[in-house]
């Protein structure tokens, strides 16, 4: 399936109908996050407060850092008509700056093989993980994904979304600059219960 300007648009895995905004881009975690990890990590009172179990906790974000930068699907629009590579946000980001540069998704070795771009992109995610030992970023995030319509918090099978904002940055080539827009890369990652997913 394909769009107006030609360019492909992806079914959802998760059957979500995303947005179509500017420079945002859609991506479905192929691994699921264990929500046993979840319940031993953060426990929720009944009047709602949110203690970390801090052991846990350090296995609960390596787990989430896995479903982010693990495989996943690209869904909705796509930035270009030419099929894309199933891989990683980093891989998918790659074929990005070549669609931006070369004017198609293929020619990606010269943004995967440069240490500056890889250690810049990695930069980001590992501050975004970084947030959520932030006490109320954590709180927050909480709140606003796990409240129900009673107004409690309730750690269930859901589906969580988080942004990674990239911002513009100038890539040379010879003697050739390219402005590269600033981007948001929306990731889609299912909490469930692994004994039962694979059974």
């Amino acid at each position: 399936m394909s769009d107006i300007s030609n360019n492909i648009i992806y079914p959802s895995l998760f059957k979500i109908n995303y947005e179509d905004r500017k420079n945002t881009f859609y991506l479905e975690s192929l691994t699921l996050s264990n929500l046993k990890l979840w319940k031993n990590s953060i426990l929720i009172d009944s009047s709602n407060n949110i203690t970390i179990q801090h052991r846990e906790f350090s296995k609960l974000i390596m787990d989430l850092k896995a479903c982010l930068t693990g495989k996943l699907l690209y869904v909705s629009k796509s930035f270009t008509n030419k099929p894309l590579i199933l891989g990683n946000l980093f891989l998918y980001y790659c074929q990005y700056l070549s669609q931006c540069v070369f004017n198609n998704p293929f020619t990606i070795e010269p943004f995967t093989q440069n240490e500056n771009i890889k250690n810049k992109f990695y930069s980001f995610i590992n501050s975004f993980i970084n947030s959520f030992y932030n006490k109320e970023y954590l709180d927050k995030f909480i709140n606003n994904n796990f409240k129900n319509n009673s107004d409690k918090i309730v750690l269930c099978v859901s589906p969580l979304h988080f942004n990674i904002f990239i911002p513009s940055t100038t890539i040379n080539f010879f003697t050739d600059n390219y402005t590269i827009p600033e981007s948001n890369w929306n990731i889609t990652i299912l909490i469930g219960n692994r004994d039962n997913f694979f059974s």
